[in-house]
This record gives structure tokens, C-alpha cells and sequence, in this order.
């Protein structure tokens, strides 16, 4: 299991836009139990996807750049990347199957 990057406004660019793999960032708070308990779900979707998908945490309050860039407004929020592009967001929980679901448009085909 490879740990998540821990993202903040410093780094963003580098681990996430310029990257060539989907990466799921996830938005959370250490206030919030059910973000992290989100990031528990979204860390089973990269151990189950590792050559697919990077996986990057963003606490919101370490991150207040990259939060307003793209406009996240409740914890948890799951935002994918592509190409350097956000091409789908989850807001709340979901399960690993229904990021999966989501996910397989941009994975490269097997």
C-alpha cells in the first residue's frame, strides 16, 4: 500500500497537474470523521488500481489556494484528474466501486 501525498498549495502543480496517471485528490479535514473515513474508501480504490491511479489527500486547511481553485465546498469532496484537467468530482461519501465506476473513462484500457 503506497501512502497517499499529503497535497498543499506548493506542491499541487507538480504532484497532480503534472502527472501522467488519474489522480484522485481528496478533499478533507481533520475535523471531519467522515472525510477521513472517505480517504480509508479512496485508498482502497488506488491499492486496487496502483499502476492506474495516483491518490493525493488536500486538507483544506492547508491547501486554501488549491480549495478556492476548485471550488470545494464541503468535506469530503473527491475531485479526479486527468491531463491536468478535473474530469469528475464526488461530493460526500461514495463507495470504492462507485469511484470505480466513475474512474474506468479514464483508465487506460488493459
Amino acid at each position: 500500500m503506497a501512502e497517499p501525498v499529503r497535497i498543499t498549495d506548493t506542491n499541487f502543480d507538480a504532484e497532480v497537474l503534472k502527472n501522467d496517471r488519474v489522480v484522485i485528490a481528496g478533499f478533507w479535514a481533520e475535523w471531519s470523521e467522515t472525510s477521513k473515513k472517505m480517504l480509508e474508501t479512496l485508498q482502497k480504490v488506488a491499492d486496487d488500481l496502483p499502476d492506474d491511479v495516483k491518490f493525493v489527500t488536500v486538507d483544506i486547511d492547508e491547501a486554501p489556494a488549491t480549495v478556492s481553485a476548485y471550488e470545494v465546498l464541503k468535506v469530503p469532496t473527491t475531485v479526479a484528474f486527468k491531463n491536468s484537467l478535473p474530469v469528475f468530482s464526488v461530493e460526500g461519501k461514495a463507495t470504492a466501486s462507485e469511484i470505480k465506476k466513475k474512474l474506468q473513462p479514464y483508465l487506460l484500457p488493459e
